[in-house]
């Protein structure tokens, strides 16, 4: 394609603006070879080939991390496309989510699936340039405007190979692309520190109450029976629902609404369903009590929920209820449970479930109250110290992972 030719196409806003001298736009097509060739694997039924379709890149590392291997034979219908060493396949369906990936030696010669275009650098473009141009935002933001509006958000080969791209002289590139492999792998290094300290802050209160129950001073303090001390209440299937006085409203809890709302990380303040007392009856848990998942896969989520309000449970549900006032703080009860991992205490093979005989022989730890109190009080300075650092990584980790999209657009506008 001649340069007049590209004149004639649509004209992108940038195209329209100035490059670095010896630099000059180009559409993929032209940067790229025109044919890159098809085969058939059912034509040889028992050879063996590797297969790569959308779901085998990693749309967030760029990369093929689970290619298939099959027989000719059992090859899909969309299994066609040739793939060789430095090929750039950009999936043309959901462009928005810019699933591209360089294709590794090892899958030199294979098959990927028409759901991509295939662009195979000719001597003008160095293939890890290419590949860094097709992650630039510009180039994304591009694509995607191609789909708005349309009832399968897709794109065409001649779509893909129709975008411009400013392309150097080819030395400037394998500069270009030895920076940014330089300053993406800093990129990297910030990102999993800052993953790491995430990590650190979200484990802190975890860790502190470790801490404080593994002590030897701890270990002399007046135990009871969690079983003694509490009644341990499972759920049952939920009564029926009324519109009951504010003052009388009793909340009908699900799994689900451990998830919120709820403050601090840890005060269930309700649920969408509610009922009142004439219908809740005898089951109704009170304000204070711990709530927790009791059946299936919701254990492994580990949440435990202190609540701020009278409710009924839902059979996946299980209530820890203190006795007698006085004897051991709400918050205190949750932190100690908190220091149990739910796993641990569950039996059954087919749907993992938590009974009433596994928590009731439970040694509780039950200083006195002003020194439950401090823990407790401790206990919240740990939190709000882990949620502002654990902000503040997060926060960081939004930043880093910018830097990528600027990194790639000053490579793309000549300021590397």
């Amino acid at each position: 394609m001649t340069s007049t030719e590209i004149e004639t196409e649509e004209t992108t806003s940038e195209e329209s603006r100035q490059l670095p001298k010896g630099w000059r736009w180009a559409r993929l097509g032209e940067a790229c070879e025109e044919r890159t060739g098809t085969r058939d694997p059912h034509c040889e039924p028992n050879h063996p080939f590797w297969y790569v379709d959308i779901s085998s890149v990693n749309n967030l590392q760029k990369q093929i991390d689970s290619a298939k291997h099959l027989l000719g034979q059992d090859a899909p219908s969309r299994a066609r496309q040739i793939i060789r060493a430095k090929d750039v396949i950009v999936a043309t369906t959901r462009p928005n989510l810019n699933a591209v990936a360089l294709i590794p030696d090892s899958l030199d010669n294979q098959i990927c699936s028409t759901g991509f275009c295939v662009l195979r650098p000719t001597a003008d473009i160095d293939p890890d340039f290419l590949f860094a141009y097709v992650q630039s935002s510009e180039f994304v933001h591009r694509l995607s405007d191609l789909v708005k509006g349309a009832l399968y958000p897709a794109v065409s080969d001649r779509q893909v190979r129709g975008q411009p791209i400013p392309l150097p002289p080819l030395a400037e590139q394998k500069r270009i692309t030895v920076i940014l492999a330089d300053q993406m792998a800093a990129v990297g290094r910030a990102q999993a520190a800052a993953e790491v300290q995430l990590e650190a802050a979200i484990e802190m209160p975890a860790a502190y109450l470790r801490k404080v129950f593994a002590t030897a001073e701890a270990q002399k303090w007046p135990k009871a029976r969690l079983g003694d001390i509490c009644e341990i209440m499972g759920g049952n299937t939920l009564p029926e629902l009324a519109e009951g006085k504010n003052a009388e409203k009793i909340y009908c809890l699900k799994v689900s609404d451990l998830n919120g709302p709820y403050s601090d990380g840890r005060l269930l303040n309700g649920g969408a369903q509610y009922t009142n007392s004439s219908h809740a009856g005898s089951r109704v848990l009170r304000a204070g009590s711990v709530v927790f998942p009791k059946r299936g896969g919701a254990i492994a989520t580990n949440k435990k929920r202190i609540l701020s309000c009278n409710a009924v449970l839902d059979p996946n549900l299980m209530g820890i209820q203190i006795k007698e006032a006085g004897k051991i703080l709400p918050m205190y009860l949750l932190l100690w449970f908190e220091s149990w991992d739910l796993a641990s205490l569950q039996s059954g093979n087919t749907i993992p479930q938590i009974n009433q005989q596994d928590l009731s022989p439970l040694w509780v730890q039950a200083p006195s109250l002003s020194e439950q109190q401090r823990i407790v009080d401790d206990n919240s300075q740990q939190m709000k110290e882990a949620n502002n650092i654990r902000r503040a990584c997060s926060e960081q980790i939004e930043s880093i992972n910018k830097l990528p999209s600027v990194l790639l657009r000053q490579a793309f506008a000549g300021e590397l």
